[in-house]
């Protein structure tokens, strides 16, 4: 690293540490002064960036919930020895595993021992409450992304990348969109739009990724990428069978099936299953009336909490299995004799994020 200072407006020195991440826009380093912070830098002067983050500080935005650090948010802005813009200072996270990194098995295993599917329970309510934090501070995510999702030892989640939200100066009223996603997580409204021009993200935007997200997390597949019934059907694109409201768990369709290695929506509670529903449950035709009828994050708080308070039990045969009390048999390894071996899915349009068996030697208790 060339040069270990930056400085805040007020001229006191910071000092740089570590690089602990970097991506495509700008590095995050350690500070050695001030203790317990971390300073992200752009990779060359962004002076839209600086008006957006003042916009940001301008808001008063708490880090915190219930004493617990939920996001990332920018403390200062941060500039060169000349004076130029270069970043921002926020608080210092220990965890670097992400919501991604979790699906991994040996990453899990590593970080979280004994996890189980519950922990997914716990994961996708602390998901759900960051959303409902950011919305209830005027702020839409936008890029609703699980690499911005970093998890802690207790399975709290802290919200990363705030510079990427939108948000309008409450200055000014000049309003900074975002102009990233994933198509594979966009709402269908948003589909095929120039994100890079400000696409019109919306909170009703963010609770249809969030619903994906949780999807992800407690079916282990999305949503929108089912099975084809046929080797000959097209390729599956994730954005195209979100924006024709093309999902096999809530609508029959054509050529499409939901795939072997993926449980029934029985795995989760009735009300759990009416929000993915109010979500997914849409066509090209009826999506403008479908779009104010989705869950909001408070919703999906209110209904994980209330299905991770259920009763539980544990299979005979595999003791790491885990699954809700009122079902006749274990519904995963329902889904292990059925499914066919890895190398044999020629028909499904992707493998499983995550593995069927957890270990069950603990319940979380963050939620």
């Amino acid at each position: 690293m060339n040069q270990l200072y930056k400085y805040l407006e007020n001229g006191e020195k910071v000092i740089l540490s570590s690089q602990i991440a970097q991506g495509g826009e700008g590095a995050v380093y350690r500070t050695a002064l001030p203790a317990g912070m971390a300073v992200k830098l752009y990779h060359e002067s962004r002076k839209d960036r600086e008006k957006k983050l003042r916009a940001l500080l301008r808001k008063h935005l708490s880090d915190t919930l219930e004493g617990c650090l939920i996001a990332a948010v920018p403390k200062e802005l941060v500039y060169d020895e000349s004076g130029d813009f270069a970043g921002y200072l926020m608080p210092m996270i220990s965890s670097r595993i992400d919501l991604n990194d979790f699906r991994q098995e040996e990453l899990r295993k590593t970080y979280f021992p004994g996890s189980d599917w519950r922990d997914l329970l716990t994961l996708s309510y602390n998901l759900a409450e960051c959303v409902d934090h950011m919305h209830q501070s005027g702020i839409v995510l936008g890029d609703v992304n699980p690499r911005n999702f970093l998890v802690r030892s207790d399975l709290t989640l802290c919200l990363v990348d705030v510079d990427s939200c939108c948000v309008s100066d409450p200055d000014t009223g000049e309003y900074f969109p975002c102009t990233v996603g994933m198509s594979s997580l966009l709402a269908p409204e948003l589909q095929g739009i120039n994100l890079a021009d400000g696409a019109p993200f919306t909170q009703a935007s963010d609770c249809f990724s969030l619903a994906v997200l949780i999807f992800l997390l407690l079916m282990g597949c999305h949503p929108f990428l089912c099975a084809k019934e046929t080797p000959a059907a097209e390729e599956i694109s994730a954005g195209m069978e979100i924006m024709q409201g093309n999902s096999a768990y809530f609508r029959q369709i054509e050529n499409r099936r939901i795939p072997s290695y993926a449980p029934s929506l029985e795995i989760l509670t009735p009300r759990v299953r009416e929000l993915f529903a109010r979500t997914f449950a849409y066509t090209g035709e009826d999506l403008p009336d479908q779009i104010g009828n989705r869950p909001t994050a408070r919703e999906w708080m209110d209904a994980l909490l209330h299905m991770a308070m259920q009763p539980y039990k544990k299979c005979a045969e595999n003791p790491a299995h885990c699954y809700l009390d009122t079902l006749p048999e274990c519904p995963f390894c329902k889904v292990e004799k059925r499914s066919e071996p890895i190398g044999r899915l020629e028909n499904a349009s992707v493998l499983p994020l995550f593995p069927i068996s957890f270990s069950t030697q603990r319940f979380s208790s963050s939620l």
